[in-house]
């Protein structure tokens, strides 16, 4: 990460880093934080985006299937590099290590772009999963600073996704004993939904109904509300439907 850092600063650009490149990028000089990563994700300015990936392009990076990513055949992970989005109202800060520079976002931003990434994005509300290794990063961000839960969730764009923040919170409270507001997390859907999340991580056969209607419903709000691929190219929408409903990897991601 560091070599990539270097030479986008190099082009002038100052990258913002994303989930687990931050810990990355501030541990101490000889000390790797104990994450398994198998991505970094760095975003920058719109506008700057096709000069970051063509002097990614000079380090040998190249993009890949993945949307967005690129990649090195020497490395064992992808590099994500992305246009940079505020979702929260305070700004990255500038950080300096070792003469590179990057910028942090703020520890809410931090919070609320791994719920909206894993819930939303990735559709774990939906389809019944926990990515655990998240939900540790959350539960040791919580720890480090105080979090302020109930203004995090009024940035939210809708009830649907406060629905998912706040099952994320009765998640972090039950596995990691984190403090979350009991006006959110004893609502009887929410205990529903965590319960639709924990249920097949002790019970796997049992589960699996579970976790193929949760597929399902998420196949269907994706033909009904994503961006038209099932008209656009209704093969490559087939073979995401089958991938999704058929998924090995139906339980949680531990």
């Amino acid at each position: 990460m560091n070599e990539a850092v270097a030479a986008l600063n190099q082009w002038g650009v100052v990258p913002v880093l994303l989930k687990g490149a931050v810990p990355l990028f501030l541990s101490s000089s000889g000390r790797v934080p104990d994450r398994i990563m198998s991505d970094l994700d760095l975003a920058v300015e719109t506008a700057k985006e096709g000069a970051a990936r063509a002097c990614l392009a000079k380090l040998g990076y190249a993009e890949v299937t993945v949307a967005g990513s690129m990649a090195r055949p020497q490395d064992v992970g992808l590099l994500e590099l992305r246009p940079y989005r505020e979702i929260d109202r305070e700004s990255p800060r500038l950080a300096r290590r070792h003469g590179l520079r990057a910028k942090i976002p703020a520890p809410q931003s931090r919070a609320l772009h791994w719920i909206m990434h894993d819930l939303i994005k990735e559709a774990d509300y939906w389809r019944g999963r926990t990515d655990f290794r998240h939900l540790y990063d959350l539960a040791r961000l919580a720890e480090q600073h105080k979090l302020d839960w109930a203004v995090l969730r009024t940035s939210l764009p809708d009830q649907s996704a406060r629905n998912a923040f706040d099952t994320q919170l009765l998640a972090l409270s039950h596995f990691f004993g984190v403090r979350a507001p009991a006006q959110y997390v004893r609502r009887p859907l929410v205990r529903f939904q965590h319960w639709r999340r924990v249920f097949p991580l002790y019970h796997p056969v049992l589960g699996v109904p579970l976790r193929l209607v949760g597929n399902s419903l998420w196949g269907m709000w994706r033909l009904l509300h994503g961006d038209g691929l099932g008209r656009r190219r209704p093969l490559d929408f087939g073979r995401r439907a089958t991938s999704i409903l058929l998924d090995g990897d139906l339980g949680s991601k531990v």
